[in-house]
């Protein structure tokens, strides 16, 4: 895990929530390591909806097969530092959440 990434995502996380540095830096582990998990395995999580429901989910980034829906959500995700892009197993499809969403890694 790279000190660089967990910094600036905490950073984003602390000004866009307007929270402190401390609760950012928390948020932004969870987020590097779910990230670095989906890299090799298929990862259980929960996290929060806009809408507030919790949504539960078993996803991963290994395998991902780069078609122009991927492409585009990449894109978007590069724009948007805190937001982790996955492949969801249980709906076959690309879906997203933002890291300070993230409630727990349940696996």
């Amino acid at each position: 895990m790279k000190k660089r990434n967990l910094f600036l995502r905490a950073w984003s996380i602390a000004k866009q929530n307007r929270v402190s540095m401390k609760q950012a830096l928390t948020e932004s582990w969870k987020a590097e390591s779910i990230r670095e998990r989906m890299a090799n395995e298929i990862v259980e999580f929960s996290f929060r909806k806009k809408d507030g429901s919790i949504r539960y989910a078993e996803g991963t980034t290994m395998n991902f097969e780069p078609t122009s829906e991927a492409r585009t959500v990449k894109q978007k995700t590069l724009k948007q530092n805190g937001v982790i892009t996955f492949f969801d197993v249980q709906a076959q499809g690309i879906r997203c959440f933002k890291a300070e969403s993230l409630i727990q890694i349940l696996n």
